[in-house]
């Protein structure tokens, strides 16, 4: 085999290497791109879940007050009579 041959399926080697190489670092770039939307958007979504959940809370609280007062007046309406 000639030195000529040699080099040149070295050259293709090579080539074919770096053409792999920059898919494969492309292809985790894509994928840390896609992952890091995705860890993003389930916060965003916790988050809102989270602030629906507090503006239930805070309702019910409320509504807890309303029920305990209501239930002060007739009592007191009770013991007057």
């Amino acid at each position: 085999m000639s030195v000529c041959c040699c080099q040149s399926q070295h050259s293709e080697f090579t080539s074919k290497y770096q053409t792999q190489l920059k898919d494969a670092k492309k292809l985790i770039e894509d994928l840390e791109m896609d992952k890091s939307l995705a860890v993003a958007g389930a916060k965003q979504e916790l988050h809102s879940t989270l602030e629906s959940k507090d503006e239930e809370l805070m309702s019910a609280s409320e509504r807890i007050k309303e029920l305990d007062a209501e239930n002060e007046a007739l009592k007191h309406d009770i013991s007057q009579g």
